[in-house]
């Protein structure tokens, strides 16, 4: 084994080895994942390391993925925003709707939190929208939930 890891091209986790052109497969395997994981979820950041690595490859070496995974990311091949990983040019936000119901709850936010019935009520807005609209400004670390229905900036 420590001649291979002398040689270019492996990797080590532990006490498993990763040669460059599985390892080559592995990544697009997660590229390939990502990229459809946000197709299908457009205004979500992404998903974190442990569920991106279920989801593109479950059944190979833990470690090893996640440390693949790292790799990426240090080389910029993923990104990412609080712990949520994408692909360089994904942006998740706020849909149009979600966008104008922001406009209108945000500069009600001071040093108090909000319940999200009275943003909604104060606003105008549907209680389920707002709802929807706070969860998304929450994912994308705009705002905090202090209680499950209450958030702070």
């Amino acid at each position: 084994m420590r001649e291979l890891l002398q040689q270019p091209g492996y990797i080590q986790a532990g006490y498993s080895l990763l040669n460059a052109p599985v390892a080559a497969r592995w990544q697009r395997k997660i590229l390939d994942t990502l990229a459809t994981y946000h197709e299908q979820h457009r205004d979500e950041p992404g998903p974190g390391r442990e569920r991106l690595r279920r989801m593109a490859l479950p059944m190979e070496d833990e470690a090893l993925v996640l440390l693949l995974i790292e790799k990426m990311r240090e080389s910029g091949d993923i990104h990412s925003h609080h712990g949520w990983l994408h692909l360089p040019d994904h942006k998740a936000g706020f849909s149009e709707e979600q966008q104008a119901i922001w406009q209108k709850a945000e500069p009600l936010f001071g040093d108090e939190p909000w319940w999200v019935r009275d943003l909604a009520k104060e606003t105008g807005t549907d209680e389920q929208a707002m709802r929807l609209t706070l969860r998304q400004a929450a994912q994308q670390g705009i705002i905090t939930a202090i209680v499950k229905r209450s958030l702070l900036p």
